[in-house]
């Protein structure tokens, strides 16, 4: 009997053996690595997408402020949210090259009551991540207000780094009126 026993805990053990390791990846079975292998290709691929110039199509933007700052000291900042949503049919990059090159952010401009440009490129606020067609994300800038006291118009736009304003492509641009005290 308790070789019978014996023989019985061997096949057990025997067999719980073979169906772990039947669980185990089968480096011979068809298709094995591709699931895998197409897994991290996309990955890479996401990771490493080409970066150029976007298609004139692609800059089309809604920007969009719930409580654009009215009032400002000269030469201090402000910060507060805009909605960005990406109004045309490609994805956006929120990275771009080592220099930035290719990645679109949002960016503003200080224009004077007439509309004259006044301060170009104040600062940038950079994507949180890719934009999807359709989709929005709430972006924080902290724009700094021109030195000289006066009324002025902030303007934000999207930009594509040393390509392209968006708003210079026929998009609209999101503008409101501030006091520089």
């Amino acid at each position: 009997m308790k070789l019978l026993f014996k023989l019985f805990a061997v096949s057990c053990l025997t067999l719980g053996l073979i169906n772990c390791s039947s669980n185990a990846p089968n480096s011979n079975a068809p298709n094995s690595g591709a699931a895998n292998a197409s897994k991290t290709s996309s990955s890479a691929a996401d990771s490493n997408a080409k970066l150029e110039a976007l298609p004139e199509s692609a800059l089309k933007a809604a920007i969009s402020v719930k409580e654009a700052p009215k009032k400002i000291k000269a030469g201090e900042t402000a910060t507060f949210n805009a909605t960005a949503k990406n109004i045309s049919d490609t994805k956006w990059p929120a990275t771009g090259l080592s220099d930035g090159k290719y990645r679109v952010a949002l960016g503003d401009h200080w224009l004077a009551a007439n509309g004259k440009l006044v301060t170009l490129d104040d600062t940038r606020a950079l994507l949180p991540n890719n934009l999807e067609p359709g989709k929005e994300v709430e972006v924080p800038i902290t724009v700094t207000a021109p030195k000289t006291p006066g009324d002025y118009i902030l303007e934000l736009d999207m930009v594509q780094e040393q390509i392209n304003w968006f708003k210079d492509k026929g998009s609209s641009s999101f503008r409101t009126q501030v006091k520089v005290e």
